[in-house]
């Protein structure tokens, strides 16, 4: 259920990069791509013609938009989702606030053919969208620490993870088929009412911790609850060693790897529909889209930078940029994923560490 709840997550949120394409009104502007690449100019067939007369920074921020709302989400509710059954009420819990994100996002999803009309509208509706799914990942690790033994841990990290780029590559996929064959508003309506059967069967049978979980054995129980390192309920009144969490080389090497990684791999998620730039791109390139999305993600940080430097590289805006960007921008916009990439790989390789660090242990001292 957990996986699953990613793939939702993930999947609703890049369906915009391919519907946008159908959105957007197509303008006829000279291509300069024969010119910089010597070779002959393709002849263009439309098949798809959005209603909005968007300019390139409008579709941009729509999608970014999202990112800023999860940046600005993420620490507050991650914080608090772990501590929201002590603060709040016994009622509402880690597995509450899972259902939130999830149900959240599928409503919001649901409205967007709705909203989109009124641009600013849109930019609200994507932001809200951004915030309410900023827990999921900071509750799926507090989820896998009640529910998972210690030893099978790297196992359903894995399995869970994967959640993660399966459903990145279906959506893409899904949505491109979806837009040549019903248009781009089924997208949003297809994909916003799957996930409200998750919510159903979650809702109904899935337990926040296995001490109240009612579908479980009492053998079962026992072996979770009594395994090293189990999270259990008293978990939430944990002190939290800030300072040394932040003083951490290893912790601030993986931060600026996360940074400059997802940096590249957010370039490639949500500007490739523009590299791509053929008029009946729907159901192909959703296809080649798909491909480097194979790569797990765990923070947000390099997604917003991806996205507004390329906008200065590719050019000013205006009606050619729309639907043209230049050939020669768009290497330079290549070499800094690249670049990007390269950068996460020195840092992580110098400073980084697998190894669990001292001040995971602190309390374990003190009460020893």
């Amino acid at each position: 259920m957990i996986c699953i709840a990613n793939m939702i997550i993930y999947g609703l949120k890049v369906n915009i990069t391919v519907a946008v394409v159908g959105m957007v009104k197509y303008k006829d502007d000279k291509n300069d791509a024969s010119e910089e690449c010597e070779f002959e100019a393709i002849a263009r067939i439309i098949d798809i013609q959005g209603p909005f007369k968007w300019t390139s920074t409008q579709q941009s921020f729509v999608i970014s938009s999202y990112f800023i709302g999860y940046l600005i989400g993420m620490f507050p509710c991650g914080y608090f989702a772990d501590r929201s059954q002590s603060t709040i009420s016994c009622s509402f819990n880690t597995k509450t606030v899972l259902l939130i994100c999830v149900l959240g996002n599928a409503i919001l999803t649901l409205i967007v053919p709705l909203v989109a009309p009124t641009l600013w509208i849109f930019y609200i509706v994507r932001f809200v969208m951004g915030v309410v799914s900023a827990p999921n990942l900071p509750i799926v690790a507090i989820l896998v620490g009640k529910w998972i033994v210690y030893e099978e841990k790297s196992l359903w990290f894995g399995i869970i993870y994967s959640g993660i780029s399966i459903g990145t590559v279906i959506s893409i996929l899904t949505s491109g088929m979806i837009l040549h064959a019903f248009g781009w508003k089924q997208i949003f309506y297809i994909h916003g009412f799957l996930p409200l059967i998750w919510c159903l069967v979650f809702y109904m049978f899935f337990g926040d911790n296995p001490e109240t979980q009612v579908y479980i054995s009492k053998e079962e129980r026992e072996y979770i609850t009594s395994s090293y390192g189990h999270r259990g309920l008293q978990s939430v009144n944990m002190k939290v060693p800030w300072k040394a969490i932040f003083t951490s080389v290893p912790f601030i090497a993986l931060i600026f790897t996360n940074l400059f990684g997802n940096f590249a791999w957010y370039f490639l998620l949500t500007q490739l529909p523009l590299f791509a730039n053929i008029d009946n791109y729907a159901e192909r390139s959703s296809k080649l889209l798909a491909v480097p999305l194979k790569r797990n993600s765990e923070s947000d940080f390099g997604r917003n930078i991806g996205l507004g430097q390329t906008e200065e590289l590719l050019g000013s805006d205006n009606g050619a940029k729309d639907r043209n960007h230049t050939v020669a921008r768009w290497r330079y916009a290549f070499w800094l994923a690249v670049i990007g990439q390269m950068i996460a790989f020195v840092v992580f390789t110098i400073f980084g560490s697998a190894e669990i660090q001292e001040w995971n242990y602190n309390e374990e001292n003190e009460e020893n």
